[in-house]
């Protein structure tokens, strides 16, 4: 973790060193839209973004997992893409 000393852009506090990990599961397969929207018509479950909605980003609209890369809501169509904007709760929540 941490960036190499001839790294461009290096600061002072990003020194490289080992870190160790507990176990983890990860999928072999990304988790689409569609994978994310069952999970949450199933249970109701709200992320982050959707329960605060304060972040705002430089497209000027608070964005979530059910917008795509430039902020448009997905169409059914592209519900097979990976999901975007999940963090580290929503993924643990998933």
């Amino acid at each position: 973790m941490g960036s190499s000393d001839g790294e461009v852009g290096r600061k002072n506090d990003e020194v490289q060193h080992q870190v160790r990990l507990s176990d983890f599961y990860m999928s072999k397969y990304a988790v689409t839209v569609a994978d994310f929207k069952s999970f949450v018509e199933a249970t109701g479950y709200r992320t982050g973004r959707e329960q605060v909605q304060l972040l705002v980003f430089s497209f000027g609209e608070n964005l979530n997992w059910r917008q795509g890369v430039f902020g448009s809501v997905l169409p059914q169509s592209e519900e097979n893409h990976t999901v975007l904007r999940v963090d580290w709760i929503d993924a643990v929540a998933y």
